[in-house]
């Protein structure tokens, strides 16, 4: 009897040990690898399992794991993914349109993230960025629709040309005093009222801002030009300084803010590109500190400003201008 005990625990226990042994090599069948640094590591490239909570593991065939490749998870239908502490690489397009993803943890490791890397992951909540990424790429997290929270450590020094693009549901954002750029369409048609750029940022790239929630904006004096369409349709937009250390306004930088109602040209600036205050209807109170060339200072086939003022400014000099209401096309000069 103690015989026949003992020898169903054993084939138990060997059933068990079967078992595990399986569900890990099923696991690492999952994933197709190449070698990489000389075929001291391997680089996922492939995943073809249909899991969706999936663990990444930190070695295939013995070998350690440091980089996940582009598009190896493009389109899955994965809820959650673990990273192993081995990766330092994710590449282009890894998670992109990983439509159910809503947790994934970066580890500490990880050194370079790729374009449009979890591009499309719209149920995506909150994501830290660890302290050794140097650069948000390009469309990074574009499109991720409730992505609430974001940390952006300070060793990021840019921010990608449509990086948080339409990320609707953030309330806000820090950015570290080390960012020196900040790319095109990089927070364009997001939600939050305010943002502090940076006194580390010098340039503002076309569309940065524009169809965002922003109420106000306080540009810092290192930055010495605002791209075309920067703050393009911020209809909340009720507050702009710009300091005195812009020369370049671009063309319809603040085009259609229809909140805005005063703003002062700094002595600095020398170039106002064309439409750049058109369609803000509601603006009453202009001041010019500097003068600027005709040929500098928008078309005169274009509406620079609501009514007259362009031709008014052009005639009249430095000085602020003013007009009663939206309603009237004629500015005064004070």
């Amino acid at each position: 009897m103690k015989i026949r005990k003992m020898v169903c625990w054993l084939a138990l226990a060997l059933i068990a040990i079967l078992s595990s042994c399986s569900k890990a090599d099923d696991e690492t069948n999952d994933f197709r690898v190449a070698p990489v640094d000389g075929g001291k590591s391997v680089k996922i490239t492939r995943y073809d399992g249909k899991k969706q909570t999936v663990r990444i593991p930190s070695k295939l065939h013995g070998i350690t794991v440091t980089e996940i490749g582009d598009n190896v998870f493009n389109g899955k239908d994965i809820l959650k993914v673990t990273i192993p502490s081995s990766i330092t690489t994710i590449g282009n397009g890894t998670f992109r349109g990983c439509e159910h993803i809503f947790n994934i943890t970066i580890p500490n490791n990880v050194t370079t993230i790729g374009s449009d890397a979890f591009r499309g992951c719209e149920n995506l909540t909150k994501i830290i960025i660890p302290n050794k990424i140097t650069a948000i790429a390009n469309g990074t997290f574009r499109g991720c629709e409730k992505l609430v929270s974001v940390t952006i450590p300070i060793s990021v020094t840019s921010i990608g040309n449509n990086a948080f693009n339409g990320c609707t549901a953030l309330t806000g954002i820090t950015l570290p005093n080390t960012i020196t750029s900040i790319g095109e369409n990089a927070f364009a048609n997001t939600n939050f009222p305010d943002i502090t750029i940076p006194a580390s940022v010098t340039a503002i790239g076309d569309a940065a801002f524009a169809y965002s929630g922003l109420t106000s904006i306080t540009i810092p004096n290192t930055v010495t030009s605002i791209g075309i369409g920067s703050f393009y349709e911020c209809t909340k937009l009720t507050s702009v300084t710009i300091p005195n250390s812009v020369t370049t306004i671009g063309s319809a930088a603040f085009r259609n803010c229809t909140a805005l109602t005063n703003i002062t040209i700094p002595n600095s600036v020398t170039s106002i590109g064309d439409l750049v205050f058109y369609y803000c209807t509601n603006l009453t109170s202009v001041t010019f500190e500097a003068e600027i060339p005709a040929n500098n200072i928008g078309s005169s086939y274009t509406a620079l400003f609501p009514g007259d003022l362009r031709t008014k400014y052009l005639a009249e000099g430095v000085g602020t201008y003013t007009r009663p209401n939206s309603d009237v096309y004629i500015w005064t000069k004070q």
